[in-house]
């Protein structure tokens, strides 16, 4: 069944709104100072400033996505993203990103990463292959680097966190098993444990298996039409 749209025709602002919906969302106007917008689809809206865009699917900008007041955009897109222009911003875009213009951001994908025009004092970070037209470097270098994930190489490091904490705790409750007495309180710590050691064991999947995703899927690819620096 296809989930409802949820469209607005007003400006979306302020900090304290956190607008969240289960499908997509299309906002006829712009998302402004702190807001907050979750969507289990994609989200569309003319301009972003200093917000956080959230989306299970793509997130389209017709315009603009920039800071506000020294405050960032941040923009995760579990599917594709797309805008005419971003400045002072991070956008994370799992499925690759079409951008006109990037000046003084980050734009992170596990896929191919296009800027139409020119990047400017940025970082590009693609698993795949990287397509600018120009690049140029003012109070901060502009670097490109393909083959190799930042989301994942970050998911992995959050998994191994993980993992050091459980095993933490599973040091704890062997040194207490071998005091306890109580049958009962042994038999609950038991299980404990083992419960505990699955999630390790399952970490230590998850962290093989999002390492050979990306050594399967890294190309090492980066185009620059021309290079200027000012």
């Amino acid at each position: 069944m296809k989930k409802e749209l949820l469209k607005i025709e007003k400006n979306v602002e302020n900090p304290d709104t956190h607008l969240k919906h289960e499908g997509d969302i299309q906002i006829d106007a712009d998302v402004l100072k702190g807001a907050t917008v979750e969507a289990a689809g994609n989200i569309t809206a003319d301009n972003a400033f200093g917000v956080q865009l959230i989306a299970g699917g793509d997130i389209k900008i017709r315009s603009e996505v920039a800071s506000y007041k020294n405050n960032e955009s941040v923009i995760y897109s579990n599917g594709r993203f797309s805008a005419e222009k971003v400045s002072g911003s991070t956008v994370v875009a799992e499925k690759g990103a079409v951008i006109n213009i990037v000046e003084n951001s980050r734009v992170i994908s596990n896929d191919d990463i296009f800027v139409d025009s020119c990047v400017t004092s940025s970082e590009i970070s693609s698993l795949k292959s990287i397509c600018v037209r120009k690049t140029v470097s003012k109070n901060k270098p502009t670097v490109l680097e393909s083959g190799r994930s930042v989301i994942i190489d970050e998911k992995i490091a959050s998994l191994f966190k993980e993992k050091k904490t459980l095993l933490s705790r599973l040091d704890n409750i062997k040194r207490y098993l071998v005091k306890i007495d109580n049958a009962e309180k042994q038999e609950q710590l038991q299980r404990k444990y083992d419960s505990i050691n699955d999630m390790i064991t399952k970490i230590s999947g998850d962290i093989s298996e999002n390492a050979e995703l990306a050594r399967k899927n890294a190309v090492f690819g980066i185009t620059v039409k021309e290079s200027a620096e000012a």
